[in-house]
């Protein structure tokens, strides 16, 4: 089964109207969903897949899930560090999902340095890429391909 990385800046704890289409065509053609537990865009799919029941999510999450608010599966990742809290420690999870999903759906904020090091993660890995430009309301479709 197809599955989609779905996530994006913490500063966006609500889905705005433009967003809830591609979730729903998601839904619809109950495509396995791979989400962060973050608070923000993360809280806000898992949020909107939870009321609707959708069963076809995974949580990744790093040593212990800080939301998972539909009881679904989780793939918790671990490291030996004593920084917890920093983006290259969170990160960490969200390459596990990189590597995991067929493609991913970036909810950005404008701002977020983490969101677009989760796109570039997967062009690397020549997976399309979807991002979301709140500020601007627009869709981008990335593709990279090696030469």
């Amino acid at each position: 089964m197809d599955s989609v990385f779905v996530g994006g800046s913490r500063a966006l704890p609500k889905l705005s109207g433009p967003v809830k289409e591609p979730l729903d065509n998601i839904v619809a053609k109950q495509l396995t969903v791979l989400v962060g537990d973050a608070n923000g865009a993360d809280k806000a799919v898992q949020r909107y897949l939870a009321e609707r029941n959708y069963q076809h999510v995974f949580v990744y999450c790093m040593d212990v899930c800080r939301n998972n608010l539909g009881n679904w599966p989780v793939r918790p990742h671990s490291v030996e560090s004593t920084i917890r809290d920093d983006r290259h420690y969170y990160g960490i999870k969200d390459r596990a999902m990189a590597k995991d999903a067929s493609c991913r759906f970036m909810l950005w904020d404008g701002v977020s340095k983490g969101t677009l090091a989760n796109v570039v993660n997967l062009l690397h890995c020549e997976k399309k890429v979807v991002l979301f430009s709140s500020p601007k309301r627009r869709f981008y479709r990335f593709v990279l391909h090696k030469t």
